[in-house]
C-alpha cells in the first residue's frame, strides 16, 4: 500500500510546474518594456498575437541562481501560464536577468517551451 501511495504521489509532483514550490511575486518593473522588446523583436514575426498577454501570466521566484526543473539547472521557466525565476533574476538590476526574462516571455508570448531556430534569431 505504501509502495502505490509512493508511486500515486510520485506521479502527480513530476507533472507539477515550478510554481507549485515557489513563492509567488509581483512582475518586475521592467516587465512590460521587456514584454513589448519581446514582441517587437521576436514573436511578432511567428504569430498574429502573443499566446500569453502580460497580466494574465504569474509570476513566482525559488530562493538562489538556479534551480532544477525536468532534471536540468534552469534560471527560469514558463510553465501553464507562469513564469517561475531564481531569485537573483528578478531584480532589474542584472543584464542576465533582464535577458533570462525576456527568455521566459519568449516562451509566454509565442507559446512555445521548446527552443527552435528562430528563437536563436532573438539572441535570447
Amino acid at each position: 500500500m505504501r509502495l502505490l501511495l509512493c508511486l500515486l504521489l510520485t506521479g502527480c509532483i513530476n507533472t507539477l510546474g515550478p510554481e507549485e514550490w515557489a513563492t509567488p511575486i509581483w512582475p518586475p518593473p521592467s516587465a512590460q518594456a521587456d514584454y513589448t522588446w519581446v514582441w517587437d523583436h521576436c514573436v511578432s514575426t511567428i504569430r498574429a498575437g502573443p499566446r500569453w498577454p502580460l497580466h494574465k501570466i504569474r509570476w513566482y521566484e525559488i530562493p538562489g541562481d538556479q534551480f532544477t526543473w525536468r532534471e536540468n539547472q534552469v534560471y527560469g521557466t514558463f510553465h501553464d501560464g507562469a513564469i517561475t525565476l531564481a531569485s537573483a533574476w528578478v531584480p532589474d538590476t542584472s543584464v542576465l536577468g533582464r535577458v533570462v526574462r525576456r527568455h521566459e516571455l519568449l516562451h509566454a508570448e509565442s507559446g512555445d517551451n521548446s527552443h527552435p531556430p528562430w528563437m536563436a534569431a532573438c539572441a535570447l
